[in-house]
């Protein structure tokens, strides 16, 4: 039987290969093209040994996002460095600037994120407004005793 762990570094290799793919048929404006070598990514991703595996599925969902961006009306100016940024991190098994975006993550590079990246991150996402005080965020300071307005007088 194939072996799950070799399954899971093919499918990193394959979904940066693509990712990286994409990225310069996005830049050549050829959008179908590159949402076709991202579909067969996630189709193998999703057919191998390790198609279950949390870090393969994430792959998936980087795959499936990054063919959510391969559109005339959705590319811009900063998606060739998104995808840049998440190709990085796959090739150097490193985390990259991505690990830590909150308006466009990138899921599986957070696996290569350290305990202390991962506590910055979460830190940094804000907090729904219960009234309960974000984490890390100071205390506003008291409010100041009301004083009435002197006027001078001559």
């Amino acid at each position: 039987a194939p072996n799950p762990l070799i399954s899971r570094q093919r499918n990193r290799l394959l979904a940066a290969s693509a990712l990286e793919r994409a990225r310069e048929l996005g830049g050549q404006h050829k959008f179908s093209d590159a949402q076709k070598v991202l579909r067969e990514a996630m189709e193998k991703i999703t057919t191998s040994v390790s198609a279950e595996d949390p870090f393969c599925k994430a792959l998936v969902g980087d795959l499936l996002r990054t063919w959510e961006l391969m559109q005339e009306t959705v590319y811009d100016v900063s998606t060739p460095y998104f995808l840049e940024s998440v190709v990085q991190s796959h090739t150097q098994q490193r985390a990259t600037s991505t690990c830590f975006s909150i308006a466009s993550p990138c899921l599986s590079s957070q696996a290569y994120c350290t305990p202390s990246q991962t506590a910055m991150r979460v830190a940094a996402i804000p907090q729904p407004q219960t009234g309960a005080p974000i984490r890390g965020a100071r205390s506003p300071p008291p409010p100041r005793p009301h004083r009435p307005h002197r006027t001078h007088q001559p």
